[in-house]
């Protein structure tokens, strides 16, 4: 027979585990507001280019101004910007929002990428500027007489 004490106990138990669970409603796992649901997706095949072209060459994006996706696939997109970092010395620090941030660190974390966020942050930023390049020096070239931009790389 139990003795008060483990009475009390078992009442006391009972009743906090009520309370725990007073506005809690219970779900499974599929039900619960945080379960993103499987989304299918197409493989979409790249067309093959005709030009013959060395495989240490770095792929050009093509894209269109109203167009949400690349016309790249993702093997080049992994060779251009998930390329580790070239070099270790001249790093300085900068500021980035915080929703910028997570969303690149989410990019390299989701598609289980081994570069760094410096060395995708850099070749991002030098892949638009190797992209905007020519545009850039001829502005900068009415107020200076040297380009601006050098990237023979």
């Amino acid at each position: 027979m139990p003795s008060i004490q483990e009475k009390r106990q078992k009442i006391l138990s009972a009743k906090l585990q009520e309370m725990g669970d007073i506005g809690v409603t219970k779900r499974s796992a599929e039900e619960s507001p945080f379960f993103d649901h499987p989304v299918e997706l197409e493989l979409q095949e790249a067309p093959i280019p005709t030009e013959e072209t060395s495989e240490d060459a770095i792929p050009t994006m093509t894209r269109s101004k109203g167009n949400k996706e690349s016309g790249c696939s993702f093997q080049e997109y992994q060779k251009r910007f998930f390329a580790p970092s070239r070099d270790g010395i001249g790093k300085s620090g900068f500021t980035i929002h915080g929703e910028i941030l997570q969303t690149l660190r989410d990019v390299l974390r989701d598609v289980r990428s081994k570069a760094t966020l410096t060395a995708y942050i850099e070749n991002i930023l030098l892949e638009h500027l190797k992209e905007h390049q020519a545009m850039l020096n001829k502005t900068a070239a009415q107020y200076k007489r040297n380009p601006t931009i050098n990237l023979d790389l």
